[in-house]
């Protein structure tokens, strides 16, 4: 029997995580995942998490993921690269060799050069920034005593339209936890496309907007 190829997956998000599942299924290959987290991200449910739901509505264990599955799952950061010979190295300074190299490194949040925005905006694209989310609302409701005047969301795709409808929802129930007196939730969302979810067909945008304004 030939010796097994050597293939190492960088990131381990949904292309990393699929990849590895299916390569796995050949004998061909010896899979290793290499990831700076030990739960996979689950990009469709963090507002859910944001505005009051468990973390573990939006977060899934590789090793639940990969449970019976023939891949080897290691937590580091790849700092470099060393292509003759090929070897990636973390930065706790563990080199992981392969034969075969996959880069699923995901994506960072593009601003778009607007001055502020990284600074005093709130992205919810990790635990850590939800936290951090919810700390912030929850703050400014302890120390102004009523919502924000300017709840602002920035993108009109599938997650800032869930945000926005469940935003409203998760501010009552935090401004009940503290005993504040009721006030109007207004949220403004902005979207650089012409409409609503720009991606999707015209009628379905269409009633999305009339149930956001319902909701408020």
């Amino acid at each position: 029997m030939s010796k097994k190829q050597k293939v190492l997956v960088v990131g381990g998000g949904f292309g990393g995580v699929k990849a590895a599942l299916e390569l796995c299924k050949d004998d061909r290959f010896n899979v290793t995942l290499l990831d700076d987290d030990h739960e996979l991200r689950y990009y469709p449910t963090l507002y859910r998490t944001a505005t009051g739901g468990a973390r573990r509505n939006s977060s899934i264990p590789f090793d639940r993921i990969f449970q019976g599955r023939d891949i080897t799952f290691a937590t580091g950061v790849a700092k470099t690269l060393d292509r003759k010979a090929k070897n990636v190295t973390t930065e706790d300074g563990k080199q992981y060799p392969y034969e075969i190299l996959i880069l699923a490194l995901g994506v960072v949040t593009n601003y778009f050069g607007i001055p502020g925005l990284p600074e005093y905006s709130y992205s919810i694209k990790s635990q850590d920034e939800v936290a951090r989310f919810k700390k912030h609302l929850h703050q400014q409701l302890i120390d102004e005593r009523k919502p924000d005047l300017n709840y602002v969301i920035v993108g009109a795709g599938p997650t800032g339209i869930e945000l926005a409808g469940a935003l409203p929802d998760y501010i009552k129930q935090v401004m009940k936890k503290h005993n504040l007196p009721k006030h109007k939730i207004h949220i403004d969302l902005i979207e650089a496309g012409p409409r609503l979810l720009p991606r999707l067909p015209k009628h379905t945008a269409n009633r999305v907007r009339r149930q956001l304004r319902r909701l408020g």
